[in-house]
């Protein structure tokens, strides 16, 4: 199960339980959404502060995510 958000302790508890695989913003601790993005540098182009929303557009227009 995938959420970009986070998950509460009772839903970790249960899919633990219940041997789900989890994968939050910051679950589990060592390979969650956040160091996976930060290690392999993968950021939406519409967080890069060095673009103007005028290239930001265009580029989501050319489906660049």
């Amino acid at each position: 199960m995938i959420t970009n958000t986070y998950f509460t302790k009772d839903s970790v508890a249960f899919g633990e339980y219940y041997g789900l695989r989890l994968l939050s913003w910051d679950y589990p601790k060592d390979k969650n959404i956040k160091s996976l993005v930060d290690q392999n540098a993968l950021y939406p182009i519409t967080c890069l502060t060095t673009l103007d929303g005028k290239q930001k557009q265009k580029l989501l227009e050319k489906n660049v995510f």
